[in-house]
């Protein structure tokens, strides 16, 4: 796999002592390429941008696009110059830091791509890889998984994959230990397509260290894949620890605001434009072209936006380890080594207590029930406390949910709440927090 995923010669100019860089350089990356005072010309290619289609100058035209005879665009999915100017920046956010005129490597050797959604760009990287190995060759072979996936991943490298692809289901290893690892490299030597895990884990946010994994399998030529959305390229840049490629949900922290879904692939550029190519048939593309204009604007307030939320579940945190004890067990939110600021990011999760799993899953359950009979209504889009009862992270507000909502038995700890700090007031949601629980464990 290494000529077609793996970084190369690159490596050598990404892998870095440092995981994230200072912030004003940070900053000045995604900033990079911001008019403020903008061409009547450039106002303009904006408003194109916005379109679907393109006007065409002559002849032949398409095909020297198509063929990168010249620079231009003619049909959104494709491609637009919006589009190319956020993977530009994600580049940047991601691997900006390489670059220098003594390496000017970066823009032809590392691209990015986005897609209609993070499931889009992770289902996008794993067939990619799998299409690679000849059908006769597939037999036998598999990706190693970190134990804790977003569901949606764990189904399709358990499930999907090998039902259309004929590849044996992921192994799930705790790569929270790097030797569980290597063990699994050298059980199935010759057989392991690529290790794919999150870096923070949700909602338990177990840290995997990534220089220690990509060291382990550099010597067994195995690509690497990081799903950074979790700490996002502000708090951890994986190519400066051995990562091959770095996924994203730009649906979460890249936008901010939750009001449209995004995908994000930053790779070795030659995988990336065969990405592209597949993305242009299977046409996991965002569905409005004026998105991508949208995204690259709120990527650069990212470094703020993720300093309040991080500020605010930390506030969290330490509401529920001191005030809230009486009511929680347990409080997942580590500080980390090798993030900035030691965080680890915007989310945490917490145990309520109970005498058994049963009453910790009914007081999870109630309280899940008082929040939510509080809201204005369960299907508006808003809501009028300080803490809303739903799905997702990354957004203004300050979200939480429990394990009793899925309707499963619970899959981790009886009474698991995750909570993700949103960047408003932290404070009405505490008061609101300590007052629901107050309630709950009146009963």
């Amino acid at each position: 796999m290494e000529n077609t995923i793996g970084l190369g010669s690159m490596r050598e100019h990404l892998v870095t002592e440092a995981s994230f860089d200072a912030r004003e350089d940070f900053v000045a990356r995604i900033s990079r390429g911001k008019n403020t005072g903008e061409s009547r010309e450039r106002s303009a290619e904006r408003r194109s941008d916005s379109r679907v289609s393109h006007l065409l100058s002559r002849v032949g035209q398409i095909g020297s696009i198509e063929r990168g005879e010249e620079s231009g665009q003619w049909y959104h999915r494709f491609g637009s110059h919006a589009e190319d100017s956020l993977c530009e920046q994600l580049v940047q956010a991601e691997a900006g830091y390489a670059e220098s005129p003594e390496n000017p490597r970066l823009r032809k050797e590392i691209g990015a791509l986005v897609y209609a959604s993070g499931m889009g760009a992770i289902s996008a990287v794993l067939q990619e890889l799998v299409r690679d190995i000849p059908v006769r060759e597939r037999e036998g072979k598999r990706f190693i998984s970190g134990r804790t996936l977003y569901f949606n991943t764990r189904d399709l490298l358990q499930k999907e994959l090998p039902r259309a692809y004929g590849i044996e289901p992921a192994l799930q290893v705790d790569t929270t230990d790097p030797e569980n690892v290597r063990a699994a490299l050298e059980a199935n030597r010759g057989a392991v397509i690529a290790i794919y895990y999150e870096p923070v884990t949700n909602p338990l946010l177990e840290y995997t260290d990534t220089r220690a994994i990509a060291e382990i399998a550099k010597a067994f030529g195995v690509p690497v894949i990081v799903d950074n959305t979790f700490l996002t390229p502000y708090l951890l840049q994986p190519f400066r620890q051995g990562a091959d490629v770095v996924l994203h949900s730009l649906t979460k922290y890249a936008n901010g605001e939750g009001d449209f879904q995004a995908g994000a692939v930053v790779g070795r550029s030659e995988f990336i434009r065969k990405l592209k190519t597949a993305r242009t048939n299977d046409g996991q593309i965002l569905s409005d072209p004026s998105l991508a204009i949208t995204l690259a604007h709120r990527l650069s307030g990212l470094p703020e936006r993720m300093d309040k939320h991080a500020e605010n579940a930390q506030a969290f945190a330490e509401f529920l380890r001191s005030d809230a004890q009486p009511y929680v067990s347990e409080v997942y939110f580590p500080q980390l080594q090798d993030t900035r600021g030691s965080s680890a990011g915007g989310v945490l999760s917490f145990v309520l207590r109970g005498e058994n799993d049963s009453e910790r899953t009914q007081r999870e359950s109630d309280l899940m029930t008082y929040i939510a009979q509080r809201q204005i209504c369960q299907m508006c889009p808003e809501a009028n406390t300080p803490l809303v009862y739903k799905t997702s992270f990354g957004e203004s507000g300050h979200l939480i949910l429990g394990e009793t909502t899925f309707g499963y038995p619970p899959e981790y700890n009886p009474g698991l709440v995750r909570l993700a700090a949103g960047r408003t007031n932290v404070q009405p949601a505490i008061s609101f927090l300590r007052q629901a629980l107050t309630e709950v464990y009146r009963k």
